[in-house]
């Protein structure tokens, strides 16, 4: 499971591949964000029984159903563009 901040397509994805595959060309789920490069983004991932969801910025939502998703690895990036996180507690 990979959740992808697209810069270029200002767009947040949800892909249920694995990283090493970099097969992302048909995401499961995916909401429109406009990104800019100066800009905070504030999320909440939660993760439970196979349903995946996160909350963008308090205002914006995305969730899918990854049945797989129990005791796997997964990975926030950015594609196209610069990230940093910060504050990340599990």
């Amino acid at each position: 499971m990979n959740i992808i901040f697209d810069g270029i397509k200002n767009k947040v994805e949800f892909f249920n591949t694995e990283i090493e595959n970099r097969n992302f060309s048909s995401s499961k789920s995916e909401i429109d964000l406009e990104i800019n490069k100066d800009q905070s983004i504030n999320y909440k991932l939660l993760m439970e029984n196979g349903i995946v969801v996160l909350y963008i910025n308090n205002s914006k939502i995305l969730s899918t159903r990854m049945y797989k998703s129990s005791n796997k690895n997964w990975g926030i990036f950015s594609l196209n563009s610069q990230i940093e996180l910060k504050n990340i507690n599990y």
